[in-house]
């Protein structure tokens, strides 16, 4: 909360164009989902690392809505997509039994996986066609696609296998 607010504080007293404020909220971010994962390697941590993880993300989710600047339209799409978002894991996470946990991972890294290829497909279909990509772009997103893909399908099959949909042979 404190470093949304500080962001949101610091955008207005910059007149909304604060480059380097925002870089500096996306490595505050950046930085404290890493911390949460390493702080998820141990048990006794665990609870630390849910914490950093939930701060990381909102920070990122709020840094990332400051500096769009789109119609009131599309933010009220992503309020109801984080909306659907928040209710959907909420449900699954009452009703999955602890025994299904390893199930749940590997569903909820499938759609991690479909995440990274939309992205990587998404950017290059942001591009304006007369200026192009350069072979660096290029690399990128054809990998962030092809690792995407390998992941969603490696995931699901993951799935598949340990809840006894797919025979494991």
């Amino acid at each position: 909360a404190t470093l949304i607010g500080g962001y949101v504080l610091g955008s207005l007293l910059a007149g909304g164009d604060a480059p380097g404020l925002t870089s500096a909220a996306y490595l505050a971010s950046s930085s404290l989902c890493i911390a949460a994962i390493a702080c998820l390697a141990n048990q006794a941590s665990a609870r630390t690392g849910n914490a950093l993880g939930m701060a990381g993300v909102s920070a990122g989710i709020a840094t990332t809505l400051g500096v769009m600047h789109a119609p009131a339209a599309v933010y009220a799409q992503v309020v109801a997509m984080l909306g659907t978002g928040v209710a959907t894991g909420h449900y699954i996470g009452k009703n999955m039994k602890i025994t299904e946990l390893p199930q749940m991972v590997a569903a909820f890294h499938s759609l991690v996986g479909l995440a990274a290829a939309a992205t990587s497909i998404s950017n290059v279909m942001a591009v304006d066609p007369a200026h192009g990509l350069d072979i660096t772009h290029k690399v990128t997103a054809y990998l962030g696609d092809f690792i995407g893909a390998v992941t969603m399908t490696g995931s699901a099959v993951a799935f598949g296998k340990l809840h006894g949909l797919l025979k494991s042979d």
